[in-house]
């Protein structure tokens, strides 16, 4: 890890202040500023993604049980329709994890430029920051917000799943399935 950062230190800082001139300063808290504010817009997306699968899942299971309620269905229409929502919402769980992973590693990234950018600035603020919350000897004082994130895409795919089981066992014990086997093997038979 620590040839890494080297690496990326060196094309960080590929001028100093004596190749560079005598605005090097000025320009690095400006570049600093500039890629303050791309973290911010980062953030700002990817919570506009939160927004957006919470609201698409939400939605999901909030038709299912307007879908169910309708009077008239027959009840393997009302499972099938259960079923076949709940593996989509599954799927788009899984869509929204590799989009919270993908904004987590991003954030990672422009973190630790952050504090390399810092190395060259008279405060850390974000290493100060990141220091007090996550110390290595007392207990953390900061939850990261892609475990928070991933404990609601858990609820609703363990949501997904129990109404999937409720389908098929409500489905199985049910008098359509009797019916339709009694009329199967009386064609049979």
């Amino acid at each position: 890890m620590s040839e890494d950062i080297e690496k990326i230190r060196k094309e960080l800082f590929s001028y100093t202040k004596d190749n560079y001139g005598e605005k090097y300063q000025d320009h690095l808290l400006e570049e600093y500023k500039l890629y303050i504010q791309m973290m911010d817009n980062n953030s700002a997306r990817r919570a506009n993604a939160n927004t957006f699968f919470l609201t698409i899942n939400s939605a999901i299971v909030a038709i299912m049980g307007i879908i169910t309620k309708l009077a008239g269905c027959p009840m393997f229409i009302n499972i099938l329709w259960i079923i076949l929502s709940a593996i989509f919402g599954i799927i788009l769980c899984y869509r929204w994890e590799d989009i919270i992973n993908s904004y987590s590693d991003l954030n990672a990234g422009k973190f630790q430029i952050i504090h390399l950018l810092e190395e060259r600035l008279p405060a850390k603020l974000y290493k100060a920051e990141w220091d007090y919350l996550r110390p290595e000897e007392r207990e953390k004082k900061y939850t990261q917000m892609t475990v928070t994130e991933k404990r609601v895409i858990r609820m609703f795919r363990a949501l997904y799943i129990i109404l999937i089981i409720i389908g098929l066992v409500s489905y199985f014990f049910s008098d359509e399935l009797h019916k339709l086997f009694i009329q199967i093997m009386s064609e049979f038979g």
